[in-house]
């Protein structure tokens, strides 16, 4: 039988996430796959046993400093949904694995601090179109470099059915190559700024060309009045009325 992935596609946002964990309780399926660092793999384990409340597992992680905190607690607040059903997935026979490169991670906790800097001058009126890119074009540089690896480890993990959740474009064509059948569910389309400006140039890197200035500060623009929503409503709900605004 032919091996075949889905990719559920979500946003950043614990009511997206939410909806994932609604559809994947309805589904049949062999193994799930988290956009999770891989050293988180541990706790992921342990949240499946059930042994423990996820509350207290977090908090050792956190202890331990295999968390972050605050650079990862937005990621546990946004997957919070996808972990109480961890337990009844491992009931059916799912296996669950985190399949982001740490290196991955890592680096994105560290561009944040970057982005932070380059967003208060923006905000300022000071739009730095080539650091802006470069800035992004690293990032975008080192998950491409990755995608091989990344696609072994899912290669090495996956069954028959197997399901993603927000797995990159790039992984999931190289797992094409590898004989999988690849399929989509989008239940949100991903509309955050810098996320656009990322894949404009993640695509600009893979074919060559350059992007403009004019386009990057277009889309940091739109970045600020993103994050002054995020200021008046907090990420979940700006992020409602946003994608809400770019519809149509």
């Amino acid at each position: 039988m032919e091996a075949k992935i889905g990719n559920v596609l979500t946003i950043e946002t614990e009511y997206s996430k939410m909806k994932a964990a609604k559809l994947i309780e309805d589904i049949v399926i062999d193994s799930l796959f988290l956009q999770l660092p891989i050293e988180w793999q541990n706790i992921i384990d342990e949240i499946v046993s059930g042994n423990r409340s996820t509350k207290r597992i977090i908090e050792n992680a956190i202890d331990s400093g295999i968390i972050k905190v605050p650079e990862d607690s937005h990621l546990i607040k946004e997957y919070s949904p996808l972990f109480e059903i961890l337990p009844s997935l491992h009931k059916k026979g799912v296996r669950v694995y985190c399949c982001q490169d740490n290196s991955v991670h890592e680096t994105i906790s560290e561009f944040l601090n970057e982005i932070l800097l380059l967003t208060i001058r923006a905000r300022l009126g000071k739009i730095e179109p080539r650091k802006w890119r470069a800035l992004l074009e690293e990032e975008a540089r080192m998950e491409l470099e990755l995608t091989e690896k990344c696609s072994i480890y899912i290669l090495s993990k996956a069954k028959s059915k197997n399901l993603g959740i927000d797995l990159p474009k790039e992984i999931l064509e190289n797992l094409k190559t590898k004989g999988f059948l690849i399929y989509e569910i989008t239940l949100d389309v991903p509309s955050k700024p810098l996320d656009l400006l990322k894949y404009r140039i993640k695509q600009n890197l893979i074919k060559g060309e350059q992007i403009s200035d004019e386009e990057v500060a277009y889309y940091v623009k739109e970045h600020v009045h993103f994050t002054e929503l995020i200021m008046r409503y907090g990420f979940d709900e700006a992020y409602r009325i946003w994608s809400q605004s770019k519809k149509g």
